[in-house]
């Protein structure tokens, strides 16, 4: 931000240390902005890896009870009617 006095007007001391303080106020204000900004944007991304953590775990618990269940059908092997021994048959 640029602000100019008309040619030939001077300020005075007191205004100058008033202008000064301006400006290091707005200064830190923006400052603080910025940094509230990024703040916000990492508890959003922590969140997100919170969240994404979660996922991955509950997925995989989900595919891990998944391949038990499919071990403990492949075991039973002739116990399981025809039509079930098909979709459960263990690869070679």
């Amino acid at each position: 931000m640029l602000a100019t006095l008309p040619q030939g007007r001077h300020l005075s001391h007191d205004q100058q240390q008033l202008v000064d303080t301006l400006v290091e106020q707005l200064t830190a204000t923006l400052a603080l902005d910025r940094h509230q900004e990024r703040q916000q944007q990492l508890i959003v991304m922590e969140e997100r890896a919170t969240i994404a953590r979660e996922l991955h775990d509950s997925i995989a618990q989900s595919l891990s009870c998944m391949k038990m269940q499919v071990s403990c059908l492949q075991m039973q092997g002739d116990a399981l009617p025809e039509s079930s021994r098909e979709p459960v048959k263990s690869d070679p």
